[in-house]
């Protein structure tokens, strides 16, 4: 998913996010952890998801000093 974002590849980020859903929906009905570490371990995965959706918000988007502003269209 990181790697979709990084080269702006829609095809890596949808598989990257699909993973993800598809690994946390295998986990949360497997019945060989407890409730408690499933929904401990799902709490960390969401808040480490956020951090990223986050990170990736304020470091990546955002320009830097020596990058020129985008050009603006004229009305």
């Amino acid at each position: 998913m990181c790697l979709g974002v990084c080269r702006r590849r829609r095809g890596l980020l949808v598989m990257g996010v699909l993973s993800v859903l598809g690994f946390s929906s295998w986990f949360y009905y497997s019945l060989s952890y407890t409730l408690l570490v499933k929904s401990v371990l799902l709490l960390g995965l969401g808040i480490s998801l956020l951090w990223l959706l986050w990170f990736i918000k304020t470091q990546w988007f955002t320009p830097q000093p020596w990058q020129a502003p985008a050009p603006q269209e004229a009305d």
